[in-house]
């Protein structure tokens, strides 16, 4: 049977280190963990998992140093993964890897899919990407200074998926946070545009970088550039100095670029970034992400037609094909919801935000918007809301409402949640749980009796 490794190069990972060993020991054969200079106790708790613990000099340059690890690796084939992803179900991907060596050509290369949730200013979101991570050791390296990629010596590769899945921790930051990953990308991308200024793709890492902590004005000059470095020809996949441009590069580029836009006040320019890639049809305008930016443009703009398109055709897409998590599924319900608000179609509203729910029973501005919804609009918690809300979420929404209202004054609006919640009590008793009490007793505490 073929042996696999697991290759990591690792630097003060101690918080995330036995999280991702753990995981990793029920999956591969070898663990190989090559320090570039740790100051933490990151190599004390890999021993916990391996004894195969290497250190090496670092010199900026991440694919040097993964070529270097790779030199200390056994096995037939590497899996090469970060301290800061953790593989879920590691029994099924030991399965899924073994699969693939066997049943896969010779010398394909697979992909892992990385789940990674992404703080951007106050909101929080889920992006999924896929990278190159699986490999036979011989005939492969890694290139490139930062974002490195796996490239086989003869310039002949094949990729396919693994359908192994990682947890990525490495973006959960503020873009505040002086140790957010990205600012300790960027001076190697800049590194790395200074010496392949025609790269498009680093132009694009580091945009991304820059959209990441919210540098706009940045962002917007690297992803111009990303973008005008890509060939865009009718009928053919767009290409860049390496060959054809990955979907998800596309995808992302102009997604970033037209967010980057509005949030610089430049919604005109964002609204003649996505029409031109609308008329070249190419893959990274299909795409859920794309027509959710679509609608959240046209929206800032103040066309309902055009965002109820937009958020329609990211709906079309479905959770399928989104990059980030809700923008084919809850998010672009919830704007939908928001939308026929405005067009004062209440049944239409209700049955958007229900369809938002019924994605994701738990989303949070859904469940807030329908409950001050609700009081607006004096009715009950509709059928639909019951049927696919989470009962939990749906209980602490309405008494921070309640308790809201009460703290300002606003008895009325309180009066009537206590009351819509009693008659859901007495109607639907399983969803409604032990919430009538709750408002009752809220009630109480602020001698509204």
């Amino acid at each position: 049977m073929p042996t696999i490794s697991a290759v990591l190069i690792v630097r003060n990972e101690s918080q995330n280190i036995d999280a991702c060993l753990a995981a990793l020991r029920q999956v591969v054969d070898e663990i190989v963990v090559v320090d570039t200079g740790s100051e933490d106790d990151t190599q004390e708790k890999a021993r916990a998992y391996t004894e195969n613990i290497h250190r090496i000099e670092w010199h900026d340059d991440f694919a040097q140093a993964r070529n270097e690890a790779l030199a200390f690796a056994t096995g037939d084939w590497v899996l090469s993964i970060d301290t800061d992803e953790v593989v879920r179900e590691p029994t099924e991907a030991r399965r899924l890897l073994l699969d693939f060596i066997q049943f896969q050509p010779q010398r394909t290369v697979g992909t892992i899919q990385h789940v990674s949730p992404t703080c951007h200013g106050a909101e929080r979101s889920v992006v999924t990407g896929h990278a190159k991570r699986f490999f036979p050791r011989m005939g492969f390296q890694f290139q490139g200074l930062i974002h490195e990629q796996v490239v086989a010596d003869n310039g002949i590769e094949s990729i396919a998926s693994t359908g192994v899945i990682v947890d990525h921790s490495g973006y959960d930051q503020s873009g505040a946070d002086p140790n957010h990953k990205a600012l300790r990308n960027i001076p190697l991308l800049v590194k790395a545009v200074a010496s392949h200024p025609e790269d498009e793709y680093y132009h694009y890492q580091l945009g991304r970088a820059h959209f990441t902590v919210q540098h706009y004005a940045e962002a917007i000059v690297e992803l111009e550039k990303a973008l005008a470095l890509i060939q865009f020809e009718t009928d053919q996949a767009p290409t860049g100095t390496k060959g054809p441009v990955s979907r998800e590069v596309l995808t992302n580029a102009i997604v970033s670029l037209a967010y980057s836009y509005a949030n610089s006040n430049r919604l005109a320019d964002a609204e003649a970034l996505l029409g031109a890639h609308i008329g070249l049809a190419h893959m990274g305008t299909q795409w859920a992400d794309f027509y959710h930016v679509c609608g959240y443009v046209a929206l800032m703009l103040g066309d309902v037609e055009r965002a109820k398109a937009g958020y329609t055709e990211a709906m079309r897409c479905g959770p399928i094909r989104e990059d980030v998590a809700g923008t084919g599924s809850y998010a672009s319900a919830y704007h939908l919801g928001l939308l026929s608000e405005a067009e004062e179609d209440l049944a239409g509203a209700i049955g958007n935000y229900a369809r938002s729910l019924e994605f994701k029973p738990d989303y949070g501005p859904t469940l807030d918007r329908f409950i001050d919804f609700m009081v607006e609009n004096e009715f009950g918690v509709a059928p639909s809301i019951q049927r696919w809300a989470d009962p939990a979420a749906f209980h602490r929404m309405c008494l921070g409402k309640m308790k809201a209202h009460l703290d300002e004054n606003r008895m009325k609006e309180a009066e009537f949640i206590h009351t819509t919640i009693g008659l859901l009590g007495v109607a639907n008793k399983r969803f409604a749980g032990d919430l009538p009490d709750k408002c009752l007793a809220l009630r109480r505490q602020y001698g509204m009796d």
